[in-house]
């Protein structure tokens, strides 16, 4: 993908990418291609998505405004892949796409950061890089901003909140008819990101947006011989800009172990979830080699960003480790930067304590890719309780104050956004996708 990516004008200024890459079935596209959703009632009855769906079709008529006429004569302004017939935001047919695989074994804390991620992104974007963040499909984005409501905007302030965990099935795929077979897709979390008046790159706008497409797979997704030609829910992968991977220290017996006697936390002294993590891992850069067709033996670029969960459950593993806030004032003050060597020195103090205690998964990151990235996350900012009267644990909405959920991605767009976020004080070149 080029850092300047190629567009072509239309009539109305739009300018659409020369190929669309869908974010839900991974299809790529000359954007002429692209299929219209009937809006006439009687035009229903699609042959990918059902009986109860509006028809898909390659239009032959527009209106002045350039939107599609179905043959019934109804006006049409919802776009659709020609492959799985899913809709397509608008955003997709105009701006690159930046797309990351999360992956993690269940119970990881994966719902917690990516919520917090969230909406540490949307406060932080704009007020220190000029950069706006908004929903480019809010109904993919239902289940994110769910648990963004649930923890930022609950009523209730003092009833701990347990984010219900990803699952393989319902709400977060859809089935999609291809000839004899039911395919299951995920639902991406779709974001567009674009520069602001005041930002630097404000005029080259077409050229450093992205659209962010986040992809949340139950971990269960990822264990050995799931993926298969009817549930290809993770192939996302082989499209991916970086992977991240959520590593829980409180599932880890050898960190269990350093932390009983001196941690009251509930996931240490009740909860007994543990889990082999390095066979995800493996499980997910074995399925990155197949759809890239990457041999065993070559260490690729690609980013991995190791996100270590929980910091606040395992911080005194690691004494001095301090996570202030890695952002900097550029000198001539016009906008914020992320401080990349505080990410990297921190980074360098959680990979010795994770070297440590897993060795297996740090070298297996390190086989993998020459761009490993171990960065400490805390998406509630303290640890669970317990409810009394309902037995839930989590925290309280009023207590919720994530640490660093925003630093992992804010790290990948410093390197990889094409001039959205600017950097100091990294050795490591910029990197465009």
């Amino acid at each position: 993908m080029n850092a300047t990516p190629s567009v072509r004008p239309t009539r109305n200024r739009v300018e659409l990418l020369r190929e669309v890459v869908c974010p839900s079935c991974w299809h790529h596209f000359a954007p002429e291609d692209v299929k219209w959703v009937a809006t006439h009632p009687d035009l229903v009855g699609d042959s990918r998505l059902g009986e109860n769906e509006a028809i898909r079709f390659l239009p032959t008529s527009f209106n002045v405004q350039a939107n599609a006429i179905d043959r019934k004569g109804s006006i049409c302004n919802e776009l659709a892949c020609p492959h799985c017939h899913r809709l397509l935001p608008r955003a997709s047919t105009e701006l690159p796409p930046l797309m990351l695989s999360i992956a993690g074994t269940p119970s990881c804390g994966k719902s917690y950061f990516l919520a917090s991620m969230a909406w540490q992104l949307r406060q932080n974007l704009p007020s220190e890089f000029s950069v706006s963040i908004t929903d480019a499909d809010p109904q993919c984005n239902r289940i994110l901003n769910d648990y963004e409501e649930q923890q930022f905007f609950n009523a209730d302030r003092d009833t701990p909140v347990r984010l219900r965990k990803t699952e393989e099935q319902g709400e977060h795929y859809v089935a999609v008819r291809m000839g004899d077979q039911i395919i299951l897709h995920p639902k991406p979390f779709l974001f567009g990101i674009r520069p602001m008046p005041g930002h630097p790159n404000a005029e080259q706008s077409h050229q450093v947006s992205r659209l962010l497409c986040l992809y949340d797979n139950a971990g269960e997704s990822f264990l050995p011989g799931r993926d298969a030609v009817s549930n290809p829910v993770t192939r996302h992968l082989g499209e991916a800009t970086a992977l991240f991977f959520c590593f829980d220290p409180t599932q880890d017996p050898r960190m269990r172990a350093q932390l009983r006697g001196k941690s009251n936390d509930i996931q240490i002294v009740e909860e007994t979830v543990t889990a082999r993590q390095e066979i995800v891992f493996h499980e997910m850069t074995e399925r990155y080699r197949r759809l890239t067709g990457t041999s065993q033996t070559t260490v690729t670029e690609k980013p991995v960003v190791i996100i270590v969960t929980k910091a606040d459950s395992w911080q005194s593993l690691c004494p001095g480790l301090k996570l202030p806030r890695p952002i900097k004032s550029k000198p001539d003050g016009s906008l914020s930067a992320i401080d990349m060597n505080m990410v990297d020195l921190i980074g360098a103090q959680v990979r010795k304590l994770l070297f440590q205690f897993t060795p297996e998964l740090v070298s297996a990151a390190e086989s993998f890719s020459r761009n490993v990235m171990f960065i400490p996350v805390s998406a509630t900012g303290r640890a669970p309780e317990k409810d009394p009267l309902t037995g839930i644990i989590g925290v309280r909405p009023r207590d919720v104050a994530p640490v660093w959920c925003d630093v992992p991605l804010l790290a990948v767009l410093a390197k990889h956004g094409a001039g959205l976020i600017p950097f100091v004080g990294s050795s490591s070149a910029t990197i465009n996708p």
